[in-house]
């Protein structure tokens, strides 16, 4: 995948106001960044899961994950970024994701409700 091409996906029922902001980085609170730089598949696999189920568990529907845009890596383009969204894509508490305005190197996400 390219590293300047900009992940956009949301789930069927999101609210256009939501998506909206999504795409625009304007979540509250801010979400917390997740570094993937430097993890192999299986390990950017688990760190984006239990990112997840934190997030939900502390009630927050958001997270920024930061996959990078591929410059370092071995083989053309980002090997990460291309994981992330399909990972993303298939995971049932996702609602949503875009890039970040500015930055094709990470991606916000935003989360069911917490089902407490």
């Amino acid at each position: 995948m390219d590293g300047q091409e900009i992940l956009d996906w949301r789930r069927s029922g999101l609210l256009d106001k939501e998506y909206q902001r999504l795409r625009r980085g304007q979540l509250s609170p801010s979400p917390e960044e997740i570094d993937l730089h430097g993890q192999d598949a299986r390990e950017a696999c688990d760190t984006i899961a239990a990112a997840i189920a934190h997030a939900q568990q502390m009630d927050r529907r958001s997270l920024c994950l930061i996959h990078g845009k591929g410059h370092h890596s071995e083989s053309r383009g980002s090997r990460l970024k291309g994981l992330v969204d399909a990972v993303l894509r298939e995971h049932s508490e996702v609602l949503g994701f875009h890039s970040v305005p500015g930055n094709t190197g990470a991606v916000n996400v935003l989360l069911r409700r917490s089902r407490k």
